[in-house]
Order: C-alpha cells, then sequence, then structure tokens
C-alpha cells in the first residue's frame, strides 16, 4: 500500500480542482499507480438496483472500453459499478475501485473476492481514508464519488433513476470540467430517468462505445496496432496466440480447440506455454485473453 500526498506530482490532476480534496489518498495495487493514471481512464457509475437493461449495456460498452485499453473507474457498489469492474477484469483490462472507508476494509463485505481480483490483475483500489478507518457517515459515499469523478477522463452513466446517487457524482464531474456521458433508456422508465435528463441537461449521448472511444481519440487501428502477434516457432501455440490476438472476446478451451483442432493435450501445453511467457491469461470466467 502506498500514500500519495496532495503534493505528490502522481496525485491525480482533477482532484486538485476541489476545495476539499483529500491531502492523501492511500492506494493497493500490484501495478504502478502511475503508470494506471496515464492510461485513458472512464469512470462507470449508475443504479444499484440495476435492471436486465442497465446489466446489458454496461457489460457491452465496458467490455470493448476495457479491450482498447481504457482503464475503467468505479465504486465498487452493488450493481452497475460490479458489472464495471468484473467486465474489466473478464476482457483482460484494468480496473480501479474507490472505496468509501480505510483499505483494511471492504464495503461492500461480499465484494471482498472482487476486490482482490481487481489488484490481481493490475488494477487499483484507492481511499482517502486511513487504512484501518471503517465506514463512520453516510456521507463516506457521497465523498466517494468525487475521488470516483476525479480519476476519470470521463464519466459515463449507463443507468440511473432521478434520484440515483450517481447523479452526484455526475455534479462531481461538471465541478472539475470533466465530461459526461449518458446511455439513453425507455421514456417510460424510471430506471432511465436520470440518464435521460442529463442528456437533456447536455451530457453526451452514448449509443456504443465508440462514442466515447472518439472522444478519447482512440481508434480500432490503435488497439489492432497494440496487440501484434509475438514470434512463436511452435505452430501449436502460433495458432493458438493469432487466435487469441485477433478475437474481440475473451475465448475457452472448447472455442480454441473448436478453431484449431488440436487434441486436448496439445492445446494445453501451448496455453501453458503462451501463458509461461506472458502473452495471455484467463479471467474469472476461465477465459484466455492478451496481455
Amino acid at each position: 500500500m502506498i500514500s500519495i500526498a496532495k503534493n505528490n506530482s502522481n496525485y491525480p490532476k482533477h482532484l486538485l480542482a476541489l476545495k476539499d480534496a483529500p491531502k492523501n489518498i492511500f492506494v493497493r495495487s500490484s501495478a504502478k499507480f502511475d503508470e494506471l493514471l496515464a492510461r485513458p481512464k472512464v469512470a462507470v457509475v449508475g443504479s444499484r438496483k440495476v435492471t436486465s437493461y442497465g446489466r446489458a449495456v454496461t457489460e457491452q460498452l465496458v467490455a470493448e472500453l476495457a479491450r482498447h485499453g481504457v482503464v475503467i473507474v468505479s465504486g465498487l457498489a452493488l450493481g452497475i459499478d460490479s458489472i464495471a469492474h468484473s467486465v474489466t477484469i473478464q476482457n483482460g483490462g484494468q480496473t480501479i475501485a474507490v472505496l468509501p472507508c480505510g483499505l483494511d476494509h471492504v464495503y461492500p463485505s461480499s465484494h471482498k473476492s472482487l476486490s482482490e481480483k481487481i489488484v490481481a490483475h493490475s488494477g487499483a483500489l484507492v481511499s482517502e481514508y486511513q487504512p484501518d478507518e471503517k465506514i463512520a457517515f453516510k456521507g463516506n459515499f457521497i465523498a466517494r464519488n468525487r475521488i470516483i469523478a476525479g480519476l476519470a477522463d470521463v464519466l459515463l452513466v449507463p443507468e440511473a433513476a432521478k434520484n440515483s446517487g450517481s447523479l452526484h457524482t455526475a455534479g462531481f464531474a461538471l465541478d472539475m470540467g470533466i465530461d459526461i456521458f449518458a446511455v439513453p433508456g425507455p421514456i417510460n422508465s424510471p430506471t432511465s430517468e436520470g440518464c435521460n435528463n442529463l442528456i437533456r441537461s447536455g451530457a453526451g449521448l452514448a449509443t456504443s462505445a465508440q462514442d466515447i472511444l472518439d472522444y478519447l481519440g482512440i481508434s480500432a487501428k490503435q488497439q489492432t496496432q497494440q496487440k501484434t502477434l509475438p514470434l512463436v516457432d511452435d505452430q501449436h501455440q502460433a495458432m493458438v496466440i493469432k487466435l487469441i490476438t485477433e478475437s474481440s472476446q475473451p475465448l475457452t478451451n472448447e472455442e480454441l480447440q473448436l478453431a484449431t483442432k488440436l487434441n486436448t493435450s496439445d492445446l494445453n501445453q501451448a496455453l501453458s506455454m503462451l501463458e509461461i511467457y506472458g502473452y495471455i491469461s484467463t479471467n474469472n470466467s476461465n477465459r484466455w485473453f492478451r496481455k
């Protein structure tokens, strides 16, 4: 765990715009936090009581953003937050979770396993509170939201009701000069009323991940350039790494075996060697992705 002071060059620049910017933030990560901050970052917040529509659009947009190297920031809460974190990991990306308590605790406690996966997959846990500090006030949640916004380059709201707490995050984003995107929902759906109001007030319309990628200046061509095929001498490994590299989503052993026609032993040996070389890894659904 590290502590980053307000006068440190690695302190998130957007947070400096806040009158009550934390004097320090605490970070737990298996990666270099400054390298995470240097990458494009999208904060994803929304309803805790997510609908099937909200889940579907969150999964679709976040998966595509993660595959393009975007770091996803959220609050480890139920609903949209946890979906955003999980989908990022499943697609080989990195995600930052901001907690409303010290990093020695996890809230909600049911997300302890998810928090560990975030760190293990080169993401980070962040808090402004001392490591042993528990949640003392309801205001901790609202305070946490300003840090979520302050860590990002853009804020995405996939689903939110009129009085959703995620609208606090949108307010903080506006205060810090961070642009907001929202996913439109049915006009008769209370669970999308907050998003529709944001769009009416000037938020960007997000109907695909490309809307946000265009804003960030990221193109599909850049993604292809980032995932060049490594040179491997083994024919089986070459087939497998080509499939995983060119796939738009992580692949299962069964999908790879069907495509390569390799027997189980040869496929497992190829996968093991590619993993040892550091070219591939598995997500928590046991699907293979390019690192």
